[in-house]
């Protein structure tokens, strides 16, 4: 069959969109993913993210992402804004913002005034404080946050560190480290920067350096706050492809286990479509 879909990008971060929020497609996400996720040889993307039937009251539409290499993450930030934004373009919600349900929670999101979008993102869980880990010949100080997917920051000196770090061998080394739990992590290198942090980010289910990770974005600013880097509840990061991602949060609010009541966060920035495509599938 043909199989329609929408190319889009949240700050560098690519995705393969596919509208079946009415339920007419039976898809196998996962195949579909491992197929047209690979660079030079397909479209080519970070993941595939699939808007399904809503199986919960008040929800617009249920949101699965597949990795490039077909596994499932409770959540992508900048995945989910790029959904928002094609269920606004698709007339869900009501018009101002849309509701979705991930694996993780319920997430909810509007446009912003210089024409991105804003992700209401769940509770960071599980902050683990800085703590000593050996991998790739370097001994790493590394904290640990769940925003929805597993992440672990390590702070740098400065830009030039940053830039000069092998992301590719010693995020490999962090990313399956038995220290940061059996599933393995997403790795997140950050560094101040005018006006807040440059980062890096090695992702698991990608297996390398993306331009941006939505939810590792909310990691390095959570951890931030909480290590006594910024007081900071409202922070800037450029991410690898330059652009700039905003993360607010309050705190003192309810949830957050062990993550000392961050609560209401929200995740903003680019959501761009790129381009409307089909593909012959017969998976």
């Amino acid at each position: 069959m043909k199989l329609q879909f929408v190319k889009f990008s949240g700050a560098g971060n690519d995705f393969i969109l596919i509208d079946n929020h009415d339920g007419r497609l039976s898809l196998d996400a996962a195949a579909l993913a491992r197929a047209l996720c690979s660079r030079r040889l397909a479209v080519g993307a970070d993941g595939v993210i699939v808007l399904d039937p809503p199986t919960q009251p008040g929800a617009d539409f249920a949101f699965t992402y597949h990795n490039a290499d077909g596994s499932v993450a409770g959540m992508c930030g900048n995945g989910g804004r790029c959904a928002a934004r094609l269920a606004l373009d698709l007339g869900l919600g009501d018009g101002t913002k849309v509701r979705f349900d991930a694996p993780s929670g319920r997430y909810e999101a509007e446009p912003t005034a210089d024409g991105g979008i804003r992700l209401s993102m769940i509770a960071p869980r599980g902050y683990v404080p800085a703590r000593s880990v050996d991998a790739s010949g370097g001994t790493w100080s590394v904290a640990s946050l769940d925003t929805g997917t597993p992440h672990a920051v390590v702070f740098l000196a400065d830009e030039a560190e940053l830039r000069g770090i092998e992301l590719d061998r010693v995020g490999r080394a962090l990313r399956h480290h038995p220290a940061l739990g059996p599933g393995g992590t997403n790795v997140n290198f950050a560094a101040p920067a005018a006006g807040g942090w440059a980062l890096r980010t090695f992702e698991r289910g990608v297996e390398g350096e993306t331009l941006a990770c939505g939810t590792g974005t909310v990691a390095v600013a959570v951890v931030a706050f909480l290590s006594g880097r910024t007081e900071r509840t409202q922070q800037a990061l450029r991410v690898a492809s330059g652009e700039t991602l905003r993360v607010g949060f309050a705190v003192g609010s309810a949830g957050g286990d062990g993550a000392a009541g961050i609560g209401q966060v929200t995740l903003s920035g680019e959501a761009r479509r790129v381009y409307t495509g089909e593909v012959e599938w017969t998976g």
